[in-house]
């Protein structure tokens, strides 16, 4: 009586919007244990056996989530897993007529393209507990850390060095895409261009240690949030590819919470890393 399986069907597309909504998020995050993925799944139940499993589970209180805009009405939501493996949580709107064949979903990930389903696929979704954290995992660049100004200013030293100049906006493109920082510094018709990219890495380098002390900074309230989650008996990691450089700046900013063991610590610069805070 748990488990209700029903059709993945199309919504109207306007879910996305509301699981957007601040306090949508921050009562799924508390009730249902999720940080919900834009949108909604829709299941069709199309037999009678499902229908009657679904009214029994709308009979159950569930957790109930209040607005925080009149606009919209109250609901409740039930924990649950698609397929034994998506965190999720269905989403019951209290409101009259609302139909008794139709299960509605916020889940964790892109349900489709995790569980590689289209529509019509057959999809089971079964009672349980709210999802419960026990280790929370940070990237350090951009989450943990703010290195942003760091990585302008190294990208204009090091242009600078070969008599060319890197923008804010070309930096930031290259950290949001992933993309070569010098691809758009050196002109396409330079013979010499694989060489120059390549003094401009090395120039980079020499100087990140120095540009990162003097530019790079930790976010406000970082070591409070790290300590509210330890006392919360939450696993802390990072896991990242950065220089060991970015990890004094946690230390010096007070943030450092005992002593930090390399889980895969290859040693040449950029190598990827996790460390387990112990």
């Amino acid at each position: 009586m748990t488990v209700i399986e029903g059709r993945l069907v199309r919504g109207l597309g306007q879910a996305a919007g509301f699981t957007h909504l601040t306090w949508v998020r921050r009562q799924l995050i508390e009730l249902a244990g999720i940080d919900p993925h834009p949108g909604t799944v829709n299941l069709a139940l199309g037999d009678d056996t499902n229908r009657t499993r679904w009214r029994n589970w709308r009979e159950r209180p569930g957790h109930a989530m209040t607005p925080a805009d009149p606009a919209f009405c109250s609901a409740r939501c039930y924990p649950v897993r698609i397929e034994g493996r998506v965190p999720a949580a269905v989403v019951l709107p209290e409101i009259a007529g609302y139909p008794e064949d139709k299960l509605e979903l916020v889940a964790a990930l892109p349900v489709r393209l995790h569980l590689s389903l289209g529509d019509g696929a057959s999809v089971r979704v079964e009672l349980c507990r709210p999802l419960v954290a026990t280790a929370v995992l940070f990237d350090l660049d951009g989450t943990l850390v703010d290195s942003v100004g760091a990585y302008v200013e190294v990208a204009r030293i090091a242009a600078r060095s070969q008599g060319l100049e890197m923008s804010e906006q070309q930096v930031r493109h290259s950290l949001a895409t992933g993309s070569n920082f010098w691809k758009d510094a050196v002109p396409q018709h330079r013979h010499d261009g694989a060489a120059v990219k390549k003094a401009m890495t090395a120039h980079a380098r020499r100087e990140w240690p120095r540009v990162l002390r003097e530019h790079g900074k930790v976010f406000q309230g970082l070591a409070q949030t790290l300590d509210a989650l330890k006392r919360r008996g939450i696993g802390l990691g990072i896991v990242s590819g950065a220089r060991a450089e970015v990890l004094e700046l946690l230390r010096e900013d007070g943030c450092s919470t005992g002593s930090t063991r390399s889980c895969s610590a290859p040693t040449y610069p950029g190598a990827s890393r996790i460390r387990r805070a112990s």
